[in-house]
């Protein structure tokens, strides 16, 4: 083989060689320092929702670093904090954020983006297993409190996933298997290991997305005519013009109603909500020294007051109804009826937000405009003053 040839077939495996050392020293480094790194403060939001959902837990400023004395938020993605305030790069975007500002506790938010009663406590499970065999991160102490929130797609959620994978299984033994089987997300672990791994890939591909393909690509087609422009596409789009009024003014909700809970038939809800109801004993059968409290949150069907007829949907079910009046709306307090006996039996606290945002969703629009799947920032701090108040007025 010529000689040139070898030294820059040398040249090409040095550099390969100290790209992969370099890049796993920047790894190593992250990892020692995962709580100052995994911090809004010095990281931008889009690489940490990029990164595994175990550093997201914490990467909002609304703890000590130390990982003692905390409180422990789990559920969906209302808990994680996704909305306008997620979106516009707002500093205190979730429940947890204001909840520290009213009483100055630490606050983990485990919360999971489209979690149900299962993958939520999962995660929750998966994460404290991992943050104690870590070698970076401190002693972590048991929660001084656990905090559950629920909503309307932890019914639909439970129902899919035990189509899925439980069908006939008995439930509580489906549940059980489905928490305790960590095995499943071993496949994460190598992101725990190298940080910066799943981040660099995914915000790499958004970074061309958005500025090779959408930026040169997508203009390009669209001057051949080989793809329809996205103003067409956007003002040929059919949405239901459903409304609701505050002070009574009337306000076009800014999308599609999607909402499962009265979409499901009987025995798919309760289906969900007996799920449910697993989780919660499996919950508290491993942590029964920890208090533990449910928050309903209401969907905004239960907010505000609405003009009928109204079209609710939901994609995945494929299905739809026109609600001529709020008669159906009275499904979401006969779940609360459930949860609430099931949560005293249990001897958990329970607080059904349903009364309180209602009341305010009288007067004012609390959900997302970009986002109106989420509350919006005044949303999130709204339920953290009703449950700092509660806290205070049952001591």
């Amino acid at each position: 083989m010529n000689l040139n040839i070898k030294k820059i077939i040398l040249n090409i495996l040095l550099i390969l060689s100290s790209i992969l050392i370099t890049f796993f020293l920047i790894n190593l480094l992250v990892s020692i320092n995962t709580l100052s790194f995994f911090n809004q403060k010095n990281l931008p939001r889009h690489w940490s929702l990029n990164s595994d959902r175990y550093f997201s837990t914490f990467y909002p400023n609304t703890h000590d670093k130390t990982l003692k004395n905390y409180t422990a938020l789990l559920g969906d993605s209302n808990v994680f904090g996704e909305g306008d305030g997620w979106v516009n790069n707002i500093d205190k975007y979730s429940f947890s954020h204001y909840l520290r500002d009213y009483n100055g506790k630490n606050y983990l938010n485990f919360g999971k983006p489209g979690a149900n009663s299962i993958t939520s406590i999962k995660e929750f499970f998966f994460t404290m297993k991992n943050i104690k065999k870590s070698f970076f991160l401190p002693d972590v102490d048991t929660p001084k409190e656990i905090i559950l929130f629920i909503d309307q797609n932890d019914f639909l959620g439970n129902k899919i996933l035990y189509k899925k994978k439980g069908n006939s299984k008995v439930i509580k033994k489906f549940v059980e298997d489905e928490i305790s089987n960590l095995s499943s997300y071993n496949h994460r672990i190598i992101n725990l290991y190298l940080p910066l791994l799943k981040s660099s890939y995914l915000v790499t591909k958004e970074k061309l997305i958005h500025y090779v393909y959408l930026g040169v690509i997508r203009k390009l087609l669209v001057s051949l005519n080989f793809k329809s422009s996205r103003k067409i596409i956007a003002e040929n789009k059919i949405t239901d013009k459903n409304k609701i009024f505050i002070n009574e003014s009337v306000f076009i909700f800014p999308d599609d109603i999607k909402s499962s809970y009265l979409l499901l038939d009987k025995k798919e809800m309760e289906i969900g909500i007996e799920i449910l109801f697993e989780s919660i004993r499996y919950l508290k059968k491993n942590y029964p020294e920890t208090p533990l409290k449910i928050v309903l949150i209401p969907h905004a069907l239960n907010i505000y007051k609405w003009k009928y007829p109204i079209t609710i949907k939901d994609n995945y079910l494929k299905r739809k109804k026109i609600l001529v009046n709020d008669e159906e709306l009275k499904t979401w307090d006969l779940i609360s009826s459930k949860i609430k006996i099931f949560s005293r039996d249990q001897q958990i606290t329970f607080i059904n937000l349903k009364s309180e945002l209602s009341k305010i969703g009288k007067k004012e629009y609390i959900h997302g405009i970009r986002d109106p799947g989420h509350l919006s920032v005044k949303g999130y701090k709204y339920v953290a003053r009703i449950l700092n108040e509660q806290a205070i007025s049952s001591k």
